[in-house]
């Protein structure tokens, strides 16, 4: 689960997949509580990275 870095409420959804190569994907994700949007970098092992 990933946290909002604007107002820390937790967010949930996966979003939607904006690319996807052989070792990861790149995902755009909306936070209901304050429409902040983020990029999430996912690698193959699960690890994650936002960008916002």
């Amino acid at each position: 689960m990933i946290k909002c870095p604007e107002c820390g409420n937790p967010i949930e959804h996966e979003g939607s997949e904006i690319e996807k190569w052989p070792y990861g994907a790149k995902y755009e994700i909306i936070c209901n509580f304050c429409n902040l949007k983020l990029i999430v970098l996912e690698d193959s092992d699960g690890g994650q990275s936002l960008s916002y």
